[in-house]
């Protein structure tokens, strides 16, 4: 297994491929294209994700959206004159493949570093992708089944069975309830699945 940045986030994701590798044979590999990296200078400068370099490289068609954000009330209310970010993003799938950022809000990179993470779609992708929130859980002890509306951010890892009381949890390799015992899959799978989660 490689080894990634010394940071919590990374340890976490890193057992649950441990895990999964010892339940269900060495063939999972840890994820780090979501980690994002920040310097603390003034602005503070961030990056997660591919850079151009990196995406040209890869044979990656892609599209760079560059704006300038001086006028950003957490740029304004700090007087702060030097504030924008960068995207790029896939041609064809409208995937955020990398965000550049040289702001004082670097906060705001949680949302591409999930993007990334879990493949979801730009804002300015074609439209052609949909998330379905709503999901049927069964539960395998004894049959009851309720829809239930799945979190987009988090992974939901314990849920009651309103019919037994049995307490749920998702199965070897699973990232969530909705991924193991749900009639549709969590929206980070649906979006496109990470190495430690397979739809049940």
């Amino acid at each position: 297994m490689g080894k990634g940045p010394p940071l919590t986030p990374v340890s976490s994701h890193d057992g649950r491929v441990v895990a999964a590798n010892l339940l269900e044979g060495n063939h999972h590999q840890p994820n780090y294209r979501g980690v994002p990296g920040v310097g603390f200078t003034l602005p503070p400068i961030g990056s997660v994700g591919m850079g151009e370099d990196e995406a040209r490289a890869a044979g990656i068609k892609f599209h760079v959206k560059v704006e300038k954000t001086e006028n950003w009330y957490s740029a304004r209310r700090v007087a702060e004159t030097v504030n924008g970010y960068k995207t790029l993003v896939e041609e064809d799938s409208g995937r955020i493949l990398g965000a550049h950022s040289r702001a004082n809000q670097t906060n705001d990179f949680r949302l591409s570093d999930r993007c990334i993470r879990h493949r979801l779609h730009a804002l300015s992708s074609k439209g052609n992708f949909t998330v379905i929130l709503e999901s049927v859980i069964t539960c395998p002890n004894c049959g009851v089944s309720k829809t239930e509306t799945m979190p987009t951010d988090a992974c939901l890892f314990f849920y009651d069975c309103t019919g037994c009381g049995e307490l749920l949890q998702p199965k070897p390799g699973d990232c969530c309830v909705f991924c193991s015992y749900g009639s549709v899959p969590c929206p980070p799978i649906q979006a496109g699945a990470t190495p430690t989660c397979h739809p049940g």
